[in-house]
């Protein structure tokens, strides 16, 4: 079900118009109509004048609210009711199993890779391409890797955790809405630095949306070399 038509069955879309209580919102929840304002439809480099600033209007009021909100959903969740119920009693930590190769492999290769769809395989061959050799040849080949253990082990061995306090220089970290091969570690990168740093959020609202930006190189390559000309100055150019 889309967020418009949930909204529509939970009359919420009836209720702010009712209330005649003007909306900005997303484009997830274009169709929603009432007093629902969503961004002109299309790419930024087909949108006219009109539209580009139309949609700049509306990217500054949300980030009013979403910056308001941002903060909070890094704070940990409320404890559940349940917690404190007088007649709660804890279950007693026990130890997980340690990890076993042959039967992560056997998930794989029979609960989980037959059920992905072929968006879903060509995704996960790209992504592990880099970390193991079998299944570079095997992606080469058309087929899906079969050893999912080899190259999670070496996936979860890149953390820089405990090295991020060591970085000195100046550092500009990006998001983007809709991450998908890094969804929150960007944040929780940012808050580990100990260094002079900006964070940049490339919002769906300008069509910077997704990892690098990829429907608005323009503009990604705006923000930063705008950061870099900020942070390190225009130097001499020999003029």
């Amino acid at each position: 079900m889309t967020l418009w038509k949930w909204m529509r069955r939970a009359d919420i879309v009836d209720a702010l118009a009712a209330a005649d209580v003007k909306c900005w919102a997303d484009k997830a929840y274009r169709g929603s109509g009432g007093t629902v304002r969503t961004p002109c439809r299309g790419h930024w480099e087909t949108l006219s004048t009109g539209q580009k600033a139309v949609n700049r209007s509306h990217a500054k009021i949300r980030a009013l609210v979403e910056q308001a909100v941002a903060p909070q959903s890094l704070k940990a969740p409320p404890q559940a009711p349940v917690l404190n119920h007088p007649h709660y009693q804890p279950r007693p930590n026990r130890p997980r199993p340690a990890p076993d190769e042959a039967e992560t492999n056997r998930i794989w290769n029979e609960e989980v890779a037959p059920g992905l769809t072929p968006s879903e395989a060509f995704v996960l061959k790209k992504r592990i391409e880099p970390f193991s050799i079998p299944a570079m040849l095997a992606a080469r080949q058309g087929r899906l890797f079969t050893d999912f253990w080899t190259p999670a082990q070496r996936i979860m061995a890149l953390d820089i955790t405990r090295i991020v306090g060591r970085i000195k220089c100046p550092t500009l970290v990006l998001d983007y809405d809709d991450e998908v091969f890094y969804p929150g570690q960007p944040r929780e990168f940012f808050e580990l630095l100990r260094t002079r740093k900006d964070f940049r959020l490339m919002r769906a609202a300008t069509g910077a949306q997704l990892h690098c930006s990829p429907m608005a190189p323009q503009q990604h390559c705006e923000v930063v070399f705008d950061w870099l000309e900020d942070t390190l100055g225009r130097g001499d150019r020999g003029q």
